[in-house]
């Protein structure tokens, strides 16, 4: 029984050297196999190139809204018998708006009001202003003069029979209503066919409201000049200074603003701006930059590995970052500088 127990132990240390041999030559390797799979990382780069900035970065136009002015309806009295005007289209100086009892009711713009009946020797700027009337109305010469002459009486009688009224030569000035501007842009017609014409003084047309006082916000760090701010495919042109912004047509930007959020009083449209003639820069991919805890950006070089400081002024259509010149041309940029040196603090200024 002894001999047998010695047996066993002699076997039992030979299963364990056996087993700490095979963990042995299994694991040997393992460091060599672990670095086939998991390999240090491998630099890749990209080469700085030129490209040019045009500073563009979003943007909102922001302005006071004031209700659209009004064309007031004429003292002719009596029933609605046709309407010219249509919404969402112009009335120019000459145009029938509405007739009444047949008789049209014309616009016109000018420096004066036709306020008075005009006669044989009236004289002053309203006549001057019915003068020019007449001739476009007639496609004659006539002189605005500022004096109710024969000619200018003989002109009121045939307009009188343009118009189906029996010769008088006194002009009516029932016959006109003034438009705040020509041509006025109509976006609401307040009269209906059949119905009593609108008193003198209501509003007969409306137009679209008005924007004012314009601003601009953006983050873009441009140098002063031309900019167009650009949105929904609409461009307008901006001008930037020491200052500020400024608009070069304030009607084109109202009609743009105005198709944004408008909320009471405010209208506020959202857009990109943009240099309007861009200037030389450099471009490098955007996965070059790095961003650091302090909120500098800059690039690595692959050559010596260290960061460079750069600005960043814009994006290009094809993903890269648009920058100033400040790097060499042909410059080599690390597009995994993180996996390469690790956390990057950019340089001061």
């Amino acid at each position: 029984m002894r001999h047998i127990r010695a047996g066993y132990g002699a076997l039992l240390v030979v299963l364990v050297v056996g087993a700490v041999l095979a963990v042995w030559l299994l694991t040997r390797g393992a460091g060599d196999a672990l670095a086939t799979l998991d390999p240090p990382p491998v630099p890749v780069s990209a080469p700085v190139s030129s490209g040019s900035l045009d500073y563009a970065a979003d943007a909102t136009i922001s302005a006071e809204v004031a209700p659209g002015p009004a064309v007031l309806a004429s003292a002719l009295s009596g029933t609605v018998t046709k309407i010219a005007a249509r919404a969402g289209e112009p009335v120019h100086t000459g145009e029938p708006i509405y007739s009444v009892d047949g008789v049209p009711v014309v616009g016109y713009s000018d420096g004066a009001v036709l306020y008075r009946p005009l006669e044989l020797g009236a004289t002053g700027p309203d006549v001057k202003t019915a003068q020019r009337l007449l001739a476009s109305l007639l496609g004659q010469s006539l002189d605005d003069d500022g004096t109710f002459d024969a000619e200018t009486r003989d002109a009121v009688r045939a307009y009188e029979k343009r118009i189906g009224h029996s010769p008088s030569g006194v002009l009516n000035p029932a016959w006109f209503t003034r438009l705040p501007k020509d041509p006025f842009l109509v976006e609401n017609v307040n009269a209906q066919l059949g119905a009593s014409a609108p008193s003198t003084g209501e509003a007969i047309l409306t137009g679209a409201a008005t924007a004012t006082g314009f601003s601009l916000t953006t983050e873009s760090r441009g140098p002063a000049g031309a900019y167009e701010f650009v949105s929904h495919g609409q461009t307008v042109a901006v001008e930037r200074d020491a200052t500020g912004w400024t608009f070069d047509d304030s009607d084109e930007a109202a009609a743009l603003v105005l198709t944004g959020d408008v909320t009471g009083t405010t209208a506020n449209l959202g857009g990109r701006v943009r240099l309007a003639n861009p200037v030389e820069g450099q471009a490098v991919p955007g996965a070059a930059i790095v961003t650091d805890a302090a909120g500098a950006t800059c690039v690595v070089l692959a050559a010596d590995r260290k960061p460079r400081l750069v600005e960043v002024v814009g994006a290009g259509a094809d993903g890269t970052a648009r920058i100033g010149t400040t790097l060499d041309e042909g410059d080599q940029v690390l597009l995994n500088p993180l996996m390469i040196v690790g956390d990057v603090t950019c340089p001061s200024r």
